[in-house]
């Protein structure tokens, strides 16, 4: 992991301690993490679907069909949580609406639910590296539904998800000041992408 690699003066924040880069080599994204937050991949998930419920990690979302501003989930909206369990990489792509709903899953509480088309175990395809407080992960364009992205713009946000360990504790994020819950998993598995910001690539 070299962090030399990205433009010193392009790290946008997410939190006081924490900032990110994000950029393409043609055929993977790859978003870099600067953060204040050593023990960040803790997550007791026993279930990857509930990934982002049970633990920490890095979070991404995207409109990878482009900057549309439709304020409600689309196909081709897409959020990706990275962290570790058991000490192994585990990652999870979540689509809130599919083409075609495969893995359907639904997120329910005493108060409301909602319904994912599409919830897959993608760690087989996520490169992840870590030192200390900084963390480095790649995953293959053709996953997200980018084709080529470079010079267009993306509507998404990247942030983290603090724990103690074993649950959620704080929802942080780079341009969504509002989604902080982690006491409801339909309000913490939701897709928000009025609340998202513009990603363009060089």
């Amino acid at each position: 992991m070299d962090f030399g690699s990205w433009p010193a003066d392009q790290w946008a924040p997410i939190s006081k301690g924490s900032s990110f880069q994000m950029g393409t080599d043609g055929q993977k994204l790859v978003v870099a993490y600067r953060t204040d937050q050593p023990q960040l991949l803790q997550n007791a998930a026993t279930e990857f679907p509930f990934a982002f419920t049970q633990g920490g990690g890095l979070d991404l979302m995207l409109r990878s069909t482009g900057e549309s501003d439709a304020r409600t989930p689309a196909v081709g909206d897409v959020r990706l949580f990275v962290t570790k369990r058991n000490g192994q990489l585990l990652a999870v792509l979540y689509k809130q609406r599919a083409s075609a709903a495969k893995n359907r899953v639904t997120f329910a509480s005493p108060v409301g639910e909602v319904t994912f088309d599409d919830v897959e175990d993608v760690s087989r395809f996520v490169e992840l590296s870590a030192k200390g407080g900084d963390y480095q992960l790649s995953i293959p364009l053709s996953l997200l539904g980018l084709n080529s992205p470079g010079g267009k713009a993306y509507r998404g946000d990247v942030g983290m998800v603090l724990s103690d360990g074993s649950r959620a504790r704080a929802r942080m994020y780079w341009h969504n000041k509002e989604d902080s819950m982690t006491a409801d998993v339909p309000s913490e598995a939701r897709l928000n992408p009025s609340q998202w910001g513009l990603f363009r690539f060089p």
